[in-house]
């Protein structure tokens, strides 16, 4: 439900409303607004009181409606003025008919985005659609809000996808991303979002709702101003699918130089409800981006056992000058000033051309590594590859989404190297090494470090034995890419090289073959149950006989090809990233050893949602050049150019990025 100009509509008539209303704000020691996260089932259900007695209820997720009821009784106040459930599923609205029909409850009126009783699959749903429809109801649309305490606090709708298309326009299918998104205000400068199940990723089920989001968030301020969140719930309860890159570094991470008292807190309400929940991935985004974790239940990641309090039910107090947030099991408590809109990252001014020289990869890997994860910011984990062969860097370009992509020789690890691996992980952390002791013979210390060594018999080996440790951390079956293995020069990674960026950001498995079906391929869409694979490239790159080898399998193909190498890399960015940031990378597919650049810069179009294009460092392949017309953002060339290249270089794309209209 796309309606970008209903929001600035929207701020108009509510800050028309606040000139004429002015309600004074809560002192320093009054409660502006309360939010309590409870504990109860693996589910979402969360109470927000505001200074006047307002409440309203976002969630009534399955065992969490004696959860919901103690905690009214216990304030005093069984009156709920709103109960908004943002998504059909039961982990949100298996017990709202409970609820409704509890007479210890009033609600005041029932919100949602739902459209019709096919909205949902399940009884509860059924339920809920029945007895909401019954009683006061009212359906809400981007750019609605639910005003509380003659608008002291507002919840404003960023997200709802249930005609279709959820925020910016993105084509949503799946319940989870028709969900509701919500940024909630106050007027004292708090700002909080809560968002369900929305994906961060694009599948062939699901959709990256979650950068859109986070863009409509970091530029929406009915009272407060537009930038970060105090306060972030984390979406899907921490599973696979949710808060990417964009999610953390936009709502989350943020310098103090404004606010040096600010702290980011993500809140994650989850249980034992066997869907992989909290991911150690998405854990770790929250971890490096600086946030301040708090979490209901135990989810069996921890010594203790799954269900349990781990923090149990975590209250954020707000008053005029800053929060703070306690857990009820632990009593732990943290306290924060506002971020008071201080942005996360500076953004790429739209249009800038950089062309930068990468001559040494080991040199170079290092430069992107300490871009990504400064001082502070801790990777996931660590991906370790030979400067001798493309394969296995192709390979664990699935890895790089949550971790920086570093080079190292066969017979020793690179001092510079292992220096970068201490700054990035100075307690300790997962690298993974890829190949064997003939790609690389010496590895991190495994005293200090978690080494894990993914390798097989040969390229093709090494390659399944990734995939499968790539495919084991995913809660779903995945699509992998397949591409070729072998080939002299930059034949053998020029048409797959493009797609490292979509590996990173969608954590998909990739596979490699030669003249024909290898036996690990096949063992692993057994293994995994692969309904669908991605080839990359045309029939010179990955033969007929192996898509047909695939498809007799019982394995739909897809095959992402161009008439060369370019038209490859534009094919992939069109058929498999969905709806990208307008930046672009264009890296060198020509120069033989400028696989290692390529494999590098995996890392940052997944960070960015940047496609990767090809350009060959004397000429701009005409499929580069109308790509780069068609975007709207920075483009960043990175490859081992002369100095005379990068200018020329720079004078080109800087000719098609003038040219955009």
């Amino acid at each position: 439900m796309a309606a970008t100009a209903s929001l600035a509509l929207l701020a108009t008539v509510l800050t028309a409303t606040l000139a004429t209303a002015a309600p004074a704000s809560a002192s320093a020691n009054e409660s502006d607004l309360t939010i309590t996260y409870l504990s109860g089932g693996a589910a979402d259900a969360a109470v927000y009181r505001a200074s006047c007695g307002e409440q309203t209820l976002v969630g009534a997720g399955s065992g969490t409606a004696d959860a919901i009821r103690q905690h009214l009784v216990n304030t005093g106040d069984t009156h709920l003025d709103h109960m908004v459930i943002g998504n059909s599923g039961l982990d949100h609205t298996g017990d709202a008919a409970t609820l409704i029909a509890d007479g210890t409850i009033t609600i005041g009126s029932h919100v949602d985005g739902f459209l019709s009783p096919e909205d949902g699959t399940t009884a509860a749903y059924a339920d809920y659609w029945t007895a909401s429809r019954n009683a006061a109801h009212r359906i809400v649309d981007i750019g609605d809000t639910i005003a509380m305490c003659d608008a002291t606090v507002a919840i404003t709708v960023v997200s709802a996808g249930h005609d279709g298309t959820a925020a910016d326009g993105t084509p949503v299918t799946t319940p989870d991303d028709r969900g509701l998104c919500l940024l909630i205000e106050s007027a004292t400068g708090f700002r909080a979002a809560t968002c369900g199940d929305i994906a961060g990723t694009d599948t062939p089920d699901r959709a990256d709702v979650e950068t859109p989001a986070s863009n409509t968030i970091a530029t929406t301020g009915l009272l407060t101003t537009p930038g970060p969140v105090d306060v972030v719930t984390v979406n899907d309860r921490g599973g696979w699918f949710s808060s990417n890159r964009q999610w953390v570094d936009g709502l989350v991470r943020r310098t103090t130089a404004t606010n040096p008292t600010a702290v980011p807190v993500a809140v994650v309400q989850s249980g034992p409800d066997g869907f992989g929940h909290v991911h150690p991935a998405v854990r770790g985004r929250y971890d490096a981006a600086g946030a301040d974790w708090w979490q209901t239940l135990n989810d069996g990641t921890t010594d203790a056992p799954e269900g349990t309090d781990l923090d149990g039910t975590v209250t954020v107090t707000v008053t005029s000058n800053g929060f703070t947030v306690t857990g009820d099991a632990t009593g732990r408590t943290t306290s924060s000033g506002f971020v008071g809109g201080t942005p996360g990252t500076d953004p790429i001014p739209s249009g800038t051309v950089n062309v930068i020289l990468a001559t040494d990869p080991v040199g170079h890997a290092i430069d992107v590594s300490r871009s990504r994860y400064p001082d502070g910011r801790r990777p996931a984990h660590v991906v370790l590859a030979s400067t001798r062969s493309f394969a296995d860097a192709l390979a664990g370009t699935s890895l790089l989404g949550d971790g920086p992509l570093l080079f190292t020789t066969p017979d020793r690890l690179d001092p510079a190297t292992e220096s970068e691996i201490d700054r990035l992980m100075p307690d300790g952390g997962t690298v993974y090494v890829l190949g064997g002791t003939a790609a690389v013979a010496v590895t991190p210390d495994p005293g200090r470090h978690d080494v894990i060594r993914l390798a097989g018999a040969d390229r093709i080996g090494t390659a399944a034995a990734i995939a499968a440790a790539v495919a084991a951390s995913r809660p779903a079956p995945t699509v992998p890419l397949i591409a070729r293995a072998y080939g002299d020069g930059a034949t053998g990674w020029a048409d797959s090289v493009a797609a490292g960026g979509y590996a990173a950001h969608s954590r998909s498995p990739v596979l490699l073959v030669g003249a024909s079906l290898p036996e690990a391929v096949a063992n692993h869409i057994d293994r995994f149950d692969v309904t669908t694979v991605r080839v990359l490239g045309g029939p010179s790159a990955v033969p007929d006989s192996v898509s047909d080898a695939l498809a007799a399998l019982g394995v739909a193909v897809e095959r992402h090809a161009g008439p060369d190498r370019s038209a490859t890399a534009t094919a992939v960015q069109d058929d498999l990233w969905g709806q990208p940031s307008g930046d672009r990378y264009v890296i060198d597919g020509w120069t033989e050893q400028a696989w290692a650049t390529g494999m590098v810069v995996a890392g940052l179009s997944a960070d960015r949602k940047a496609p990767v294009l090809l350009t060959s460092p004397d000429a701009l392949p005409d499929a580069t050049a109308v790509s780069i017309r068609s975007a709207t953002g920075a483009v960043d060339a990175v490859g081992p150019f002369t100095a005379e290249q990068a200018d020329r270089l720079a004078e080109v794309i800087g000719a098609q990025v003038a040219a955009r209209t």
